[in-house]
């Protein structure tokens, strides 16, 4: 099998980067590319083949819908997973109309996006949230694993990352406290 491409899209270098590292988990045969914007986005679709798209919705310049849309054109079977920081509940009815295999909401649960990559590209390979011992991880440096394996070893309910804004970057588990990511 050839390896598949995914080309995440988040003007968050730190959320592209973290999401990145985390589908090492995957321990797949994944050729993962990030890039800040949707032209950019653009640029590295028109000269590969891009097996899965993940886009923030919010870009600067060209939206994450009309990226989606423009891709769609020339790959009518491209798989994609829209991802947004932002609450208004509308969002999900469009993306889920525009074709979106996913949608995820920023924080963004690692175990989640990573079962939605798997699901996506058919690799048969999940995380089982709240049971890590149930499922074989393959070692990685990553900082999604780092985090993951974090969040086992101290036996926590959930482990967060903020950057220097104090904004949450990644999250393994669920935090306890309803509405944590506005406090």
């Amino acid at each position: 099998m050839s390896r598949r491409a995914v080309l995440i899209v988040d003007d968050s270098m730190e959320v592209g980067r973290v999401l990145r590292e985390g589908l090492a988990i995957l321990g797949a045969d994944l050729d993962v590319l990030v890039v800040p914007s949707a032209e950019e986005a653009m640029v590295e679709a028109s000269s590969r083949t891009i097996d899965l798209l993940v886009v923030d919705i919010r870009l600067p310049g060209m939206s994450g819908f009309e990226l989606v849309s423009r891709l769609k054109r020339k790959n009518a079977v491209l798989k994609f997973i829209l991802i947004t920081g932002m609450a208004d509940p509308e969002l999900k009815k469009q993306a889920m109309d525009a074709g979106a295999s996913f949608f995820l909401r920023k924080p963004i649960s690692l175990d989640v996006f990573i079962d939605a990559v798997s699901q996506c590209l058919g690799l048969g390979i999940t995380q089982v949230q709240n049971s890590e011992e149930a499922q074989p991880q393959p070692p990685s440096d990553g900082i999604g694993q780092l985090i993951a394996d974090l969040r086992k070893e101290l036996d926590a309910i959930a482990v967060v990352l903020l950057d220097l804004r104090g904004q949450l970057v990644l999250k393994a588990g669920e935090p306890p406290v309803a509405g944590f990511e506005e406090l």
